[in-house]
């Protein structure tokens, strides 16, 4: 059997090009093409039996690719003087020269890579930059996924259109630069309008984005400040901006929703709740704490079932919440509220097996009932020994003593049921510090 040597390379058929192409790529030209050694690059050229432009990497990167990733754009040039077609060669995932150039944000060489003159010049470019790789994303997606403002930018202006183009995740390059924060790229993209819902019609279903979501997400909110009626725009599932807020966990987000535009308390998302519920079920006090601040009539919105905010914190078990909304007094009222399927707070707890929720609620009533028994049986042996003991002042000594021997034991119980009523509430409060 013949012994093969390492750097011995095999070749096989290019199915693109129908050129013969290299296996392994030769260590000398790979450093060369890393490097941007234009000089060690000819040599390996004029040392190398096999072509250097039609060997590649393991990933299937041509010279080419390696170049244009480390912005080598003298290289680029020359490896473009010798094989113009390498530019639309796709390495192993579908990613053509321009896409490792976009990634890596070099700017000059993604404008050597899309200025190099081509047989249908201006044809050629619109079609690279509408070619998407195995993630369905085009050059201008992956700048924006790698954070490449101007690139993306210079990226934009030479085909609009792309900033439409849904990748895999069924995010438009419209959302992603919302996403990033990049306002001035997003004006541009839209065209100074506030018209900034994008269809992915690449989904299992028809669905909308909204820029303003993606803004919030991506904990960005100088968008919602330069735009103001973005903020009344929903989501593919209906999700209003101030409960993509909550969501996201964009406390700053939240806090300039509520200050500039508290009636985005308001508006059901398309679950059926309402903002106020999703920081509920989130166990967000503070956030619900800030609703109620700003709009204190948010505690009477019911949400998907006819429930309350306090139905949902005992559904998800957010113990923080209960003992919140069941402190002040006008929020314990919810306690006893039941929802269309007839439940109070309570029973959902308990069908559901938060034994946590169940034990807050449970003590908090049976608590409000030791208070009120208390004060109740303390407030009558008080009356009744009191007037045993103005009645007696007026009696002789025997009956003086006779209501001495009544009264004493009810100022007992009094006080003693008046300790227990203390007692409760004081346990109460620690509780609520937890």
């Amino acid at each position: 059997m013949e012994q093969i040597n390492m750097h011995q390379h095999e070749e096989s058929q290019d199915d693109n090009y129908g050129m013969f192409v290299a296996k392994y790529m030769n260590p000398e030209i790979y450093r060369a093409a890393k490097a941007g050694d234009i000089s060690g690059f000819k040599r390996a050229i004029e040392d190398t039996e096999a072509s250097p432009f039609n060997q590649v990497s393991p990933q299937e990167d041509t010279v080419l690719h390696i170049a244009a990733y480390s912005g080598h754009v003298l290289l680029v040039g020359l490896i473009l003087t010798h094989r113009i077609d390498l530019s639309s060669k796709k390495n192993s995932n579908g990613n053509l020269p321009i896409h490792a150039a976009a990634s890596s944000g070099h700017l000059s060489t993604v404008k050597s890579l899309l200025g190099f003159q081509q047989r249908d010049g201006e044809e050629w470019r619109v079609s690279a930059l509408k070619e998407v790789n195995k993630n369905e994303e085009t050059a201008l997606h992956v700048a924006l996924k790698n954070h490449h403002e101007k690139v993306a930018e210079f990226l934009f202006e030479l085909c609009p259109c792309a900033s439409s183009y849904p990748n895999k995740e069924g995010k438009s390059p419209l959302y992603m630069a919302a996403e990033a924060g990049f306002l001035d790229l997003v004006k541009l993209m839209t065209a100074e309008t506030v018209e900034v819902v994008v269809t992915d019609n690449s989904m299992s279903s028809s669905e909308t984005r909204s820029v303003v979501h993606a803004a919030l997400r991506g904990r960005n909110i100088a968008i919602l400040k330069k735009e103001p009626k973005l903020t009344c725009l929903k989501d593919e599932d209906g999700t209003t901006a101030l409960s993509c807020a909550i969501l996201a966990g964009n406390l700053e987000g939240v806090h300039h929703l509520l200050e500039k535009f508290s009636v985005t308390s308001y508006p059901r998302d398309g679950s059926g709740n309402f903002p106020i519920h999703v920081a509920s079920s989130e166990g967000r006090v503070d956030v619900i704490r800030e609703i109620l601040q700003r709009c204190p009539d948010a505690m009477e919105l019911l949400g998907k079932q006819g429930r309350n905010i306090l139905h949902v914190a005992a559904k998800n078990s957010k113990v923080g919440v209960v003992n919140y909304i069941l402190k002040p007094p006008e929020l314990g009222k919810l306690l006893n509220q039941i929802d269309e399927d007839g439940n109070t707070p309570l029973h959902l707890a308990a069908i559901d097996g938060h034994n946590r929720s169940v034990h807050a609620l449970a003590w908090d009533k049976l608590s409000f009932q030791i208070v009120l028994i208390s004060n109740t049986i303390a407030l009558y042996n008080s009356t009744i020994a009191a007037v045993n003991l103005f009645r007696s002042q007026f009696a002789d000594t025997k009956l003086v003593t006779g209501a001495l021997n009544i009264s004493g034991p009810l100022l007992g119980v009094s006080l003693i049921m008046m300790s227990v009523a203390f007692m409760t509430g004081v346990y109460l409060e620690v509780s609520d510090l937890d």
